[in-house]
């Protein structure tokens, strides 16, 4: 190697030498920076924890302070209700919150209840001690004894036995009100409903209306005892039973003059005319299976007062041999007036506003009937599934027809009425039920589409031709209608139907 070549090496490897004495130098100082930095960030990372944790336990105590005073303000605004409103004025509010609603007496009967009346008296005795020794001591809020409604092949279950027992205890000598709804109860239940009924027979005397329901299988005597005592404040009575037809007994019911509302199904109670324990009565249903002589008795009983009759059948008509007159009757319906035969004669009601009765299946009978009945009938209800065209031509007997429904019920949820029922209104001559002015049709999907016949019951109606008018005498002319209602109807013939009312 030349003498040039290495003093070149030579000198590249004193200036390697100087590098890498720089680098040492700078690798001893980064560490020592690594070093420093990491303690500084071990610092910022324990004052972030401690920051965490405090600010933790902070929002924590927060949410409990938040929850404290609203507690505090909460207490402060019971204290103020429960404490400063006089015991008077808090009576009476408590007597109002545990009221039976009014539509729970228009549907009495049907087996309902009200879940309000029934929680209402021991959701105010829980509120506080002040309030709690309040509702004990007013016998008016413990009143709604009801079983609640049981699932079919549910038993009784123990607490609604000991709930009843508590409310009648609580209720001491306050006239109290029964919703029984025990049909669907199994057969080896029925020991319970029997010591249900028993607890209750020993109350009679402030019993102020009872809607029972009885099981299958349980017999007359002695579920039905309640009813032979007295029953001085009794004001609304129904009973359904599903015993079948029985012998007729007039020991039940011996003293009730009070009773406004009595509806009775398969229980055998008449009465016999001389007790007059009917004498206030104003609504009265019976039901199928119920021998028509008993019916004719019961009818007698309550023929001076009654305003509300229905019966299921007027098969059950059958068994009145002698008329019998209803001076203050203004409403009567029927479920079914099927072929079987009665007499026109009957039935003598000089104030009977209000008619209800199936559509399909009437027989000439029956409609004799009701035209016998109802000549003044300014109200006609048809209540079907299936609503023939003929009704019209069978019932024109009824001239002073003003309004005309179709019903919509839990039992007939939607109904069928042919164009050819309007139409044969529109065309008949005579013309049938001339002083109608008001159609309702139930809001219901019916199973078959209107069609145009209201319509033209409309036109011949509002828009009659001026020769046809001549011919008929002026009490004969039909009067105009002034409202048809029929929210289930197509969109096309609703527009149709307002656009016609509009220019008559």
């Amino acid at each position: 190697m030349s003498s040039a070549a290495r003093s070149q090496q030579l000198a590249r490897m004193r200036a390697d030498e100087d590098f890498l004495a720089l680098t040492d130098a700078r690798i001893d100082a980064l560490r020592r920076a690594d070093s420093a930095a990491q303690e500084r960030l071990a610092i910022a990372q324990a004052e972030a924890d401690a920051t965490r944790a405090e600010l933790t336990a902070l929002e924590v105590r927060q949410l409990q302070l938040r929850s404290d005073i609203g507690q505090m303000r909460l207490d402060h605004r019971r204290m103020l209700w429960t404490q400063a409103i006089p015991l008077d004025c808090l009576r009476q509010i408590f007597e109002e919150a545990t009221s039976i609603p009014t539509a729970e007496w228009a549907a009495f009967g049907d087996g309902g209840y009200s879940r309000k009346c029934i929680m209402a008296p021991f959701a105010l005795a829980a509120v506080c001690a002040r309030w709690r020794q309040l509702a004990l001591g007013v016998p008016v809020l413990w009143t709604y004894i009801c079983a609640g409604r049981l699932r079919p092949g549910q038993s009784i279950p123990p607490a609604t036995l000991s709930r009843i027992r508590c409310l009648l205890n609580r209720s001491s000598n306050a006239p109290f009100d029964i919703r029984f709804q025990l049909k669907d109860c199994p057969p080896e239940t029925l020991t319970d409903v029997s010591v249900i009924l028993a607890m209750i027979a020993s109350h009679a005397r402030r019993i102020r209306s009872i809607d029972l329901w009885l099981p299958k299988g349980i017999d007359r005597e002695p579920a039905l005892d309640v009813f032979r005592a007295p029953l001085p404040l009794l004001t609304h009575l129904c009973i359904i039973a599903q015993i079948g037809e029985l012998e007729g007994c007039d020991s039940y019911l011996p003293y009730a003059p009070k009773l406004l509302h009595l509806e009775l199904q398969a229980t055998g109670i008449t009465c016999a005319p001389q007790h007059q324990i009917f004498g206030s009565i104003r609504s009265l249903t019976l039901w199928t299976p119920y021998p028509s002589a008993q019916v004719a008795t019961i009818l007698r009983c309550v023929s001076e007062t009654v305003e509300q009759l229905h019966v299921a059948s007027v098969r059950m008509l059958s068994g009145i041999r002698t008329p019998i007159t209803f001076p203050r009757l203004y409403a009567f319906s029927m479920a079914h007036a099927s072929s079987y035969s009665v007499s026109p004669d009957i039935m003598v009601a000089p104030r009977l506003q209000a008619l209800t009765i199936p559509g399909i299946a009437m027989s000439e009978s029956a409609a004799h009937l009701v035209e016998s009945v109802g000549s003044n009938i300014s109200s006609l209800t048809l209540a079907d599934p299936d609503i023939p065209a003929y009704i019209p031509r069978l019932l024109q007997g009824l001239r002073q027809v003003e309004t005309l429904r179709f019903l919509v019920s839990g039992q007939h949820p939607e109904y069928t009425v042919s164009d050819e029922f309007f139409i044969e209104l529109a065309t008949a001559s005579p013309t049938i039920w001339p002083k109608l002015r008001s159609i309702h049709l139930d809001d219901c999907e019916s199973s078959k589409p209107l069609g145009d016949g209201l319509v033209k019951l409309i036109r011949a109606r509002n828009f009659p031709a001026a020769d046809t008018m001549r011919s008929v005498a002026p009490e004969e002319r039909p009067c105009r209608l002034k409202q048809v209602e029929a929210p289930g109807a197509p969109s096309w013939l609703r527009s149709s139907i307002e656009h016609l009312l509009s220019r008559s």
